[in-house]
């Protein structure tokens, strides 16, 4: 099912409303992502001693790579990512860190992907399909 509205989501004996994500919600994460990646690779090129042409290039790149809508989606597959995530979905970095320690990981991960857009009985139908197998 695609969340169009707030839905309800449990952990831990508690309920928390869930919000899906409007569209400049999720260019901010984008945005937050993508300069996240660009300050860790700043320090990566430090780090390896990269020229300022070549840590230049590098943060672009890395900069580019987190404002793909492919890497938010990816994103909630990471706890900082997910964190991230649900802070803006649940309402609040105190309510996404209390639902994060009670919930499990593949919860978490599902409330983020809906709240993404993503039809998550969808995604779990194709996933329990059988694995092709031999050269078919």
């Amino acid at each position: 099912m695609i969340r169009m509205s707030e839905w309800t989501v449990s952990a831990g004996g508690k309920d928390y409303r869930a919000k899906p994500l409007t569209v400049r919600q999720r260019l901010a994460l984008s945005d937050d992502l993508s300069s996240e990646r660009a300050r860790v690779s700043a320090e990566d090129a430090r780090l390896a001693g990269m020229d300022k042409a070549q840590t230049a290039e590098y943060i672009g790149e890395a900069r580019r790579k987190g404002a793909m809508t492919s890497a938010l989606f990816l994103d909630a597959y990471s706890l900082q990512g997910a964190i991230r995530i649900l802070t803006v979905v649940l309402g609040g970095v105190d309510t996404a860190l209390e639902f994060s320690e009670k919930a499990n990981v593949r919860e978490m991960t599902r409330v983020c992907l809906e709240a993404l857009g993503i039809d998550t009985d969808q995604l779990d139908a194709e996933n329990e399909k059988p694995a092709p197998s031999g050269n078919e």
